[in-house]
């Protein structure tokens, strides 16, 4: 399984409005680190949802709604879902 740390600090935060659309967009980016099955660590960023407040520092997983069918493929989004201190749901 995939194990996420979301790291302490600010996140940034990118505002603007959309040249092709006019309308205005926010989107939050934040430090983690990815753990891989094979022990293999990644530093990478991750965006919460639209609607979602930024992420809290600590460990994470992916959702299992990250994954689903949209025209016949398998699509992903990325979801985090927050784990108990000790690494499990």
């Amino acid at each position: 399984m995939l194990q996420f740390q979301v790291l302490p600090g600010n996140p940034e935060i990118i505002e603007g409005v959309s040249s092709k659309t006019g309308k205005p967009y926010r989107i939050v980016k934040q430090a983690a680190i990815v753990t891989f099955p094979n022990g293999t660590v990644s530093a990478l960023s991750v965006q919460p949802g639209r609607e979602q407040p930024p992420y809290k520092p600590g460990p994470y997983a992916l959702d299992p709604s990250s994954f689903y069918p949209k025209d016949g493929t398998l699509a992903f989004s990325p979801k985090l879902v927050a784990l108990a201190v000790g690494g499990t749901k």
